[in-house]
């Protein structure tokens, strides 16, 4: 389990938070659809992030569930979650506990559904593109249900 220093979590945090109240007057100018199309392009990045990293991590080899692990430890090292990477078998499951993205967005003022509407679209267009990178990777996310306290990102290699 990767603990974040608390100046580290409470610095994303405000960076999310400011982005929440960004987020919410784009919004009120194009509307939450508009809003959420918009924020959904950020999986495009996250995509293009990591792919380079899988393929980094594998070598030139298959990509494996080890490949896949290390590189989201490498990547989520430093942004200041509380995480937990486990890769068993053919999948890798990244949980996360505390979230600055969540509570940065919750901070300001957006309630749980939009949260994991914002979070889920961009993962969600991400995993997309990741699967046409890399035909053997399915991934899903689990968002925390209200009043839970964890993330769940599923990624599957199928054999």
């Amino acid at each position: 389990m990767v603990q974040a220093k608390e100046e580290v979590f409470e610095a994303a945090k405000m960076a999310y938070t400011l982005y929440g109240w960004l987020l919410q007057e784009v919004a009120k100018e194009v509307g939450w659809e508009t809003a959420f199309r918009a924020q959904s392009r950020i999986g495009d990045r996250l995509a293009d992030l990591y792919e380079p990293m899988f393929k980094q991590k594998c070598a030139g080899a298959e990509l494996g569930a080890v490949a896949i692990a290390e590189a989201l430890g490498d990547c989520y090292r430093h942004f200041g979650s509380d995480h937990e990477i486990v890769a068993q078998g053919d999948t890798v499951a990244f949980r996360t506990t505390r979230c600055p993205v969540y509570e940065g967005l919750k901070a300001s003022g957006l309630d749980h559904a939009v949260i994991e509407k914002a979070c889920s679209v961009g993962t969600a267009r991400s995993t997309e593109l990741l699967h046409e990178r890399f035909p053997e990777l399915t991934a899903r996310l689990k968002f925390r249900e209200p009043g839970e306290e964890s993330c769940v990102e599923e990624f599957a290699l199928a054999k």
